[in-house]
């Protein structure tokens, strides 16, 4: 996954989806939070906001998503980032590889569905 030439409104919109991803089984294995932090070592940073801050107030934001109304503007509003179609793709090779780290499970095919479907829109 190529995710160089993302901006750094993308890359955070990135680690947003990825967090969704890590909680859409229900499961937070080793292999998954072990992948997120390495791919956020070797993501390209250019905030203000160190990436360990920026992480746990993207887990913050994930943990307050009450309702499908609420998961699907969220989704929408990071997916609406990824302008192009190179930054549409590596969005959805990043979380689909993220994904298959522990092995992509029945609870987290429809998310990825409906991650590829945000980023058509």
């Amino acid at each position: 996954m190529s995710t160089d030439t993302l901006t750094q409104p993308q890359r955070e919109s990135l680690i947003n989806i990825l967090v969704l991803g890590m909680y859409s089984d229900g499961l937070l294995s080793l292999s998954e939070d072990e992948s997120l932090n390495g791919f956020l070592d070797a993501l390209k940073w250019e905030s203000g906001t160190g990436r360990t801050v920026f992480l746990t107030d993207s887990i913050t934001r994930a943990n307050h998503i009450s309702s499908e109304a609420d998961l699907a503007d969220y989704i929408q509003s990071n997916a609406n980032t990824f302008d192009t179609a190179e930054s549409k793709k590596a969005a959805l090779d990043a979380l689909t590889e993220f994904l298959k780290t522990d092995g992509l499970s029945e609870a987290e095919a429809p998310f990825l569905s409906k991650i590829s479907q945000a980023l058509q829109s």
